[in-house]
């Protein structure tokens, strides 16, 4: 299968790795500081670009509204930018910008089309790419809407550092370590809006955490209780599980007709 089936809520899933070094052939590297806005449609201009090292914010907009309708993540080999545009247009508003110093690949999409045009899997991939990551996003607003804010946050945190570092899921296993070191520090404003919640809420939860020992800054790095994380983290693993029948539902699919291949 082209597309990993490891779902995490709120994270757009990784590409295969073989769709990854294409895009690496095809484009060029660029680094944008913390805070940096990398996309918005509609616009002139719309870049197709694959994380390499950080994590992206990804913003649906209300025109009518302050607030955003759905914020969702992309972590390393994920796509951000106007993947959500390739096969079908839509007059949707969208703002991407960096949670961390992030570094991405830019890449063609017209180009990068016509090469997967060549390789059926490839193709699929990318045909199927944006309802696969809908799947996370309802994972996301499932965990929202079942889980007090403590538990969502602890969630929130397991899955921004598995997104940067796969084997962080590894030191959340009983009697391996008591504290874990996250792997990304996430915004205080991006997690609230993802979780639901507000700032203060996150304030008064992490004021709750350092009173009972269950979080300790040292050495410039945030360590967290490993029960913690890994009670909360087990708690919706049924729903994690239930995500691969969703992803095989999409993949049966049948493709899109682009404006290339329309008959003649």
């Amino acid at each position: 299968m082209s597309l990993t089936s490891a779902f995490l809520p709120w994270f757009a899933l990784k590409l295969s790795r073989s769709m990854r070094g294409v895009i690496n052939n095809l484009g060029h590297r660029t680094v944008f500081m913390r805070g940096e806005r990398i996309y918005e449609s509609p616009g002139f201009f719309q870049k197709l670009m694959l994380v390499e090292r950080g994590v992206v914010a990804k913003a649906l907009l209300d025109p009518f509204h302050k607030d955003p309708l759905l914020i969702s993540l992309s972590g390393p080999g994920a796509f951000c930018g106007s993947y959500e545009t390739l096969f079908l247009q839509d007059r949707m508003q969208r703002r991407h910008w960096c949670m961390t110093t992030t570094e991405v690949v830019v890449a063609n999409a017209d180009l990068l089309l016509r090469i997967c045009d060549q390789n059926p899997s490839w193709q699929r991939e990318l045909s199927h790419y944006s309802s696969i990551c809908a799947v996370s996003d309802r994972l996301g607003l499932l965990v929202t809407h079942s889980a007090t804010v403590e538990e969502r946050l602890a969630i929130f945190l397991v899955a921004n550092s598995i997104s940067a570092n796969q084997d962080f899921q590894d030191l959340l296993r009983e009697g391996v370590v008591e504290w874990v070191a996250l792997s990304v520090i996430p915004s205080l404003r991006v997690a609230a809006s993802v979780i639901n919640t507000s700032p203060e809420q996150i304030r008064e939860v992490l004021r709750q955490w350092l009173k009972e020992d269950r979080i300790r800054y040292l050495s410039h790095k945030v360590l967290v209780s490993r029960e913690l994380l890994s009670g909360s983290w087990q708690k919706i693993q049924p729903i994690l599980q239930t995500a691969n029948v969703y992803e095989a539902e999409a993949l049966r699919t049948s493709l899109p007709v682009r404006d290339l291949e329309l008959p003649r």
